[in-house]
This record gives structure tokens, C-alpha cells and sequence, in this order.
């Protein structure tokens, strides 16, 4: 039967916020050997002594919660220098650039010129390898799209994705492309466009603006089933040139899942395909659940509750759609996302005192890794979101060029560099009954979401100053 969870108490969340900081902080290795010498490694679970290029990257985006410095650490062990052979980044696993995200978190958090300065060059040869335009990479296709199954089996991490399983057990890696790497190229050209202004090389632009351009262009010419509502797996034929949809064995589109929404994660859809998309986020039937979203579409051929990602929710691309929510405008998801996700899993977590990987959707019960880190972090990120006051939180594209917080008063100045003519929500965790608020001067409604948190719209494209005082 399915457990029937509490609604979400401060002490449920803080002590599940308490345990997953303690697996952040203490889940180290060493000795790992690497690059010629012994390493201390954050690790998943000290179960395992090797690398994970994308579970390093959530561990760093939980230990920036913590510690900035230690943070900044572990992702600079993944980065490259420039001269270093073709190596583009410390590779193992799913090749998905988690740590370009983490270094715009960090610099929301530090407003470090220097550090932003010593990541970039690392974090941009990790974009140019993926988006196929460095010595040695053979990520695009003549498609224009982006496939790294050259280099690992996995696409976004989801092992059993039903899309990637059924792609490879046909034989069809070499002439297929997923939504993930495309749209995640999309995403950090993005975060490295803004980066590589405050890391002083401004002149990098140009080139990230046609990465966004030609890899957006190749998802909407190829991508989109307009009779499912969702972008699938792109066929290639002998000759490279794209030919089809994956489909399974019913005629359905074979994506119906998270992959299938990532352009709306990497804002390039139309208002049609985003209506669509949102829809099916929303949708109890399909990826909506009381835990987060599912990977896989529930009413979907494919979709199975026994799986290991399929039937399960997973926390990272729930950080990923919690950050487009935003981005995009849509306070409301946003906000049932992550209060119905941080009370589920504070739930499970402080119920068993274990920092599970994963919730079955079926019981409601974490399971997995015991003491998983890294993954599960999101949780972590959520929770500071809500309950750290002065904890001003947004989508990727928001940058905080200055700010002075307090417990009853905030002033930032803020870059949104999202699309014009649009709005982007903001989230400001601020205990007070009621607060004024101002944008570039002029008065700004403000929503109370719960206990001390406050939301707010804002130019998606455009540069402010935000000031809110508690009333």
C-alpha cells in the first residue's frame, strides 16, 4: 500500500537537510588514483572509489550549500587545463556538465571575479567538447544534434531510461540522438555566455550565441512529435542525415519521459510545445507525482513501476525542471514541485535517518544507497532555498551582481538573462508577516508561498535592482 506521508514540519526538513549534509561532507576517498597521483574524492557513497563526472557535480552544488571553497574544489578536480592532450574533463560516467551549473551557483553565492576567472577556461573546454567543437570530439551529428553515447551508455544518468535501453538492445547508438546532450549544450552556452563577462573574457560570447542558435534549430527541425506533444529520439540513416523518430513497439513515441521535455528545460520551445509540456509536467497521469516528476511518462507503453529509474523519482533533473519553472514564469509549479518534493523526501529521510537515491513512485518509500550523496543533494538546495533567510533563488538565468541580505530586509542588484518580453519568478526567503517591495524603484507584488517566502516577477531579460522590506 502507499504510505501516506505528513505534510512537511521544520523538523522533518531540517533533520533531513541535517543528514544530507553530513553524507555531503563525509562521503571522501582516498587514496583515488588520478592523473598520476593519489586524490581525496567526493564520492556517491564511500562504497565507491572511483570517479563520477555528473554525480560530481551534484555533490558540488550540495557542498556549496556548505562551503564555498570546498565547493569551487570539487569542480575544479574535474576540470582540464588548456594543453592538456584532447582530455576535456576528468571523464567517468555520464558525460552530463554539471559543474558550468554549479560554477553559476557559486557565483551567486561569492561574487568572486577571481574564482569565476579560474574556473572558466576549464568549464569552457568542457562546452566545447560536448558541443562538438573541440580537437578529438565527434559529439555532433549532421543533424546538428548532440549525441555522447561514444562515450558512455548513458545519455542523462537514467540507466533504464526506456528510450536509451530499447536504442541500444536495437543497435542504434551510433545513428540516434537524444534531447539531453543537445538541450544541456543549449543550457551552458547560456550559464558560460554571462560567465565569461564577469571572468573577463567578453569576447567568448559570439561564440556561444551560435551554439545556442544552430543547436535549438536542429531540435525544432528534427524533434518534435506534434501528435504525442513530446521531442523524441532522433533517427539517423547510413549516410548521418535524420530520418525519424525512435518509436516503441506500439507505434508510440519512445521519449515520452523527461528527456523528451528537456527544450522546454533549455527554454526553445514555442508557446504551443510549451503549453504541451507543462501540461504533462503537471499531470498526475503522466510525470506528476507527490515526490516530483517521474522519469518516465506513467501512462506511457514503456513505463514500468519496478524499475531503477523507471517508476522511480530522481532529484537532479527535478533540479533542472525546478530551474526552467523558474525561469519560464511559472511560480506556481515551481513551488508544488519543491514543497511537495522537500516534504516527501524529508519525510523518508528523517523517518529512516538514510539519504536515500531514489523514491518509488508506487510506495512512496525511499530507497537505494543508504547514505547516497550527490544526486539527492537538490533536497539540500531546496531546503536553504526555503529556510535560509536572505536566500534570494531563481532560474539559470539569473545573476546577482551585488546584494545585501538580511532577516528583515533585502537590496540586490540582479542580471536576468532569459527572453525578452517575458517574466521570470524569483523566490526571496524573508520571515515576515508581510513585505514591500520595489523594482528599479517602482512598487513589485509580491505572493507569499508559505512560511516566510515570498515570490516575485520580474523582466525575464534586463538588468534591476530588487528591494524588499518586511512591512
Amino acid at each position: 500500500a502507499a504510505r501516506a506521508w505528513q505534510p512537511r514540519s521544520a523538523d522533518a526538513a531540517g533533520r533531513a537537510a541535517q543528514l544530507m549534509s553530513a553524507s555531503l561532507a563525509t562521503n571522501i576517498v582516498y587514496p583515488v588514483y588520478t592523473r598520476r597521483g593519489y586524490v581525496r574524492h567526493h564520492s556517491p557513497g564511500k562504497a565507491w572509489d572511483s570517479l563520477y563526472t555528473w554525480d560530481n557535480g551534484f555533490i558540488a552544488l550540495g557542498l556549496a550549500e556548505l562551503d564555498a571553497r570546498r565547493a569551487a574544489g570539487c569542480v575544479a578536480q574535474y576540470l582540464m587545463p588548456d594543453g592538456d592532450g584532447e582530455r576535456a574533463w576528468l571523464h567517468h560516467g555520464t558525460p552530463l556538465p554539471v559543474q558550468i551549473h554549479v560554477a553559476r551557483e557559486l557565483w551567486n553565492r561569492t561574487r568572486d571575479p577571481a574564482l569565476a576567472a579560474r574556473l572558466y577556461p576549464g568549464l569552457r573546454r568542457m562546452h566545447r567538447f560536448l558541443a562538438g567543437r573541440a580537437p578529438g570530439s565527434a559529439t555532433r551529428r549532421l543533424s546538428g544534434l548532440l549525441s555522447t553515447w561514444q562515450h558512455f551508455y548513458n545519455s542523462g544518468g537514467w540507466d533504464d531510461y526506456p528510450a536509451q535501453v530499447q536504442m541500444h538492445a536495437q543497435g542504434l547508438a551510433a545513428r540516434t540522438a537524444p534531447m539531453v546532450n543537445t538541450c544541456q549544450a543549449i543550457m551552458t552556452a547560456r550559464i558560460l555566455r554571462q560567465l565569461a563577462a564577469v571572468a573577463g573574457q567578453p569576447g567568448d560570447a559570439a561564440e556561444y550565441d551560435a551554439d545556442i542558435a544552430a543547436l535549438g534549430a536542429a531540435v525544432q527541425a528534427h524533434a518534435w512529435d506534434e501528435a504525442e506533444g513530446f521531442f523524441g529520439y532522433v533517427l539517423h540513416d547510413e549516410a548521418g542525415r535524420p530520418h525519424g523518430l525512435l518509436r516503441h513497439a506500439s507505434g508510440a513515441n519512445a521519449n515520452r519521459g523527461l528527456d523528451g521535455c528537456y527544450p522546454l528545460f533549455a527554454g526553445i520551445c514555442d508557446a504551443a510545445q510549451e503549453r504541451r509540456l507543462l501540461g504533462h509536467l503537471a499531470d498526475p497521469q503522466r510525470l506528476w507525482t507527490p515526490h516530483g516528476l517521474s522519469t518516465v511518462d506513467q501512462s506511457a507503453p514503456n513505463y514500468r513501476h519496478d524499475g531503477y529509474w523507471n517508476g522511480a523519482v530522481w532529484l537532479p533533473h527535478n533540479w533542472f525542471a525546478w530551474k526552467a519553472l523558474l525561469d519560464l514564469g511559472q511560480g506556481e509549479l515551481a513551488w508544488r514541485l519543491v514543497d511537495s518534493a522537500l516534504a516527501s523526501w524529508s519525510a523518508a529521510f528523517a523517518d529512516a535517518e538514510r539519504t536515500w537515491e531514489k523514491m518509488i513512485i508506487s510506495t512512496g518509500c525511499g530507497t537505494g544507497w543508504h547514505h547516497f550523496g550527490g544526486l539527492s543533494s537538490p533536497l539540500l538546495a531546496w531546503y536553504e532555498a526555503l529556510h535560509r533567510p536572505g536566500r534570494l533563488s531563481g532560474g539559470s538565468g539569473l545573476w546577482i551582481l551585488h546584494e545585501q541580505t538580511g532577516t528583515a530586509a533585502y537590496r540586490g542588484r540582479l542580471r536576468l538573462a532569459g527572453t525578452a518580453g517575458r517574466t521570470s519568478t524569483v523566490w526571496l526567503c524573508l520571515p515576515a508577516e508581510a513585505v514591500r517591495a520595489t523594482w528599479d524603484g517602482a512598487p513589485l507584488p509580491a505572493l507569499r508561498r508559505g512560511a516566510g517566502m515570498w515570490e516575485f516577477a520580474l523582466p525575464a531579460c534586463g538588468e534591476g535592482e530588487l528591494a524588499v522590506q518586511a512591512a
